[in-house]
């Protein structure tokens, strides 16, 4: 209900603050409905480019034992919506490809993440993701713990 409500007032915002066109009829564009609510769009498509290059950002920023970076692209998906499934394979992907044998541990985690998730849902799959993210991501350089 609260979104609901929030939804009704942004929308109130945006009707009182745009003039009229020369049609005598207000348009509310993206820019003023983002404006009214005072909260911009994501930009992700879910299965183009901007899909794409997020969850690219999200691997590379393992790869590079970047917990931080990982876990800012991590929250991004999940804002946009994007399947906890496909998010928990690029984790167990990346366990098996990039730290592989020098901790076969993080393939274990991995996968019980991709479970527990499935188990649990959304919002506090969220917990589950990042906690398998950062694992993944620190097992790749412990060294950037030092």
């Amino acid at each position: 209900m609260e979104t609901d409500a929030k939804t009704l007032n942004a929308l109130e915002v945006a009707v009182l603050t745009t003039p009229k066109s020369s049609d005598g009829e207000i348009h509310i564009t993206l820019a003023i409905a983002e404006e009214s609510i005072q909260k911009k769009q994501v930009n992700y498509d879910g299965d183009g480019d901007a899909h794409y290059d997020t969850a690219s950002a999200f691997i590379k920023s393992m790869r590079g034992s970047d917990a931080d970076a990982a876990l800012y692209w991590m929250a991004k998906m999940i804002y946009a919506g994007e399947d906890q499934r496909f998010i928990a394979r690029r984790i167990g992907d990346l366990a098996a490809e990039d730290v592989g044998n020098a901790d076969p541990q993080a393939l274990i985690l991995a996968n019980a993440a991709l479970q527990a998730a499935e188990f649990v849902g959304m919002p506090e799959a969220r917990i589950i993701l990042a906690q398998a993210a950062v694992y993944v991501a620190v097992r790749l350089n412990p060294m950037r713990l030092i």
